[in-house]
């Protein structure tokens, strides 16, 4: 009796476990149903999984396992999340204490400058243009010594202009018109950082499910020629890797942005800036906008004057946590799209959610 249940449930797991062996291997990035990244596959393609779906009698437990490692369905085949092998080759995440330290004080598009060591994982995105000019069009956030993430529409040549090339990645920037920045406190002391440093592109890897027109998977990753040196004013943002804020959909959560982008009276700030904004309803955003916004996405903001706005694309949505009584700043989305008009009442902006793509993140930097 229990070798019939068996088969019964299996058979609902693996509709076609000798079939359609010619598809691709993979179908993106997956998370197994014990949290670890995995890579969405056919069944019989996942020694691992198809392994177990073979023995002769199983538990309970490996049922329900198999179960909830569908990830989809290629034809009658299906699909399951394939745990990735162990890879020394892996790049890690800085944990708290050693990522996510500054402060978020003060009310970008109706901002206020920061100081010149806040938020020291800004990143500005650095094109080159037809004519050999340069500029800096969307930014980003340092997250280990060798990658950057940003917006997938900043890197895609769907979503650039024909005749420009992302040609670097800029840390260390505080304010666009000096060489060296250097700021006075308020007992008179004078604080500066060492030059900017612009960093080659090694990679560009966008999220294999962007599609420009849709609007959605709007996340990129940039690994860096050099590994960064991190210092007072050059340092990483934490991920939101062991959190459960994955519960929340942010609704009436106060978060803090950052960048260079367009303000109410330039093109683009000369200093950093930095501005506080709350989340809000998902629904309501989405008739606000009219096209389908869901649980990858966040809607923040939507105050008048006070947005993220075009140069700030890509650029770092963040919340302060306290781990064993010190603060942290966590990366919690990325800076997508909003109204034509920045800083509109009422028009949210919206952002990609980093916490829903950690196991693509992992699962995609290396050392």
């Amino acid at each position: 009796m229990n070798s019939l249940r068996n088969i019964a449930v299996l058979l609902a797991i693996t509709w076609s476990v000798f079939g359609a062996v010619s598809a691709e291997e993979s179908y993106g990035a997956c998370e197994t149903p014990n949290g670890a990244p995995g890579e969405c596959m056919l069944i019989q393609k996942c020694t691992e999984l198809y392994n177990t779906v073979v023995k002769p009698n199983l538990e309970d437990a490996e049922i329900l396992f198999l179960r909830r490692s569908r990830c989809g369905e290629f034809g009658k085949s299906v699909l399951v999340c394939c745990p990735d092998p162990p890879n020394n080759n892996r790049g890690e995440l800085p944990l708290p204490p050693n990522c996510g330290n500054s402060s978020l004080a003060g009310r970008i598009f109706g901002g206020v400058s920061t100081d010149i060591d806040e938020f020291p994982w800004t990143a500005l995105l650095i094109y080159t243009k037809a004519n050999g000019e340069k500029g800096f069009h969307c930014g980003g956030s340092l997250i280990n010594d060798r990658y950057v993430l940003t917006a997938a529409h900043c890197v895609s040549k769907e979503a650039l202009p024909a005749n420009w090339r992302l040609s670097a990645v800029r840390l260390g920037e505080w304010n666009l018109d000096t060489p060296q920045d250097c700021q006075f406190d308020r007992n008179g002391n004078k604080l500066c950082s060492g030059s900017h440093i612009d960093f080659s592109i090694e990679e560009e890897i966008c999220h294999p499910l962007y599609n420009d027109a849709a609007k959605k998977y709007d996340i990129a990753l940039l690994r860096l020629q050099e590994k960064v040196n991190f210092n007072d004013f050059t340092s990483p943002i934490c991920l939101p890797v062991n959190t459960n804020s994955s519960v929340s959909n942010y609704e009436g959560v106060t978060m803090g942005i950052a960048g260079w982008g367009s303000t109410e009276t330039s093109r683009n700030s000369v200093k950093k800036l930095k501005a506080l904004i709350r989340g809000q309803n998902l629904e309501r955003c989405k008739a606000k906008y009219n096209i389908d916004i869901d649980n990858t996405q966040l809607c923040v903001g939507g105050e008048k004057g006070v947005d993220t706005c075009k140069g700030d694309s890509g650029g770092p949505l963040m919340l302060i946590q306290s781990y064993n009584g010190r603060e942290s700043c966590l990366l919690i989305g990325i800076t997508s799209f909003g109204p034509r008009v920045c800083g509109q009442e009422g028009f949210p902006g919206v952002y990609t959610r980093v916490d829903a793509f950690i196991s693509w993140i992992q699962s995609t930097i290396t050392k």
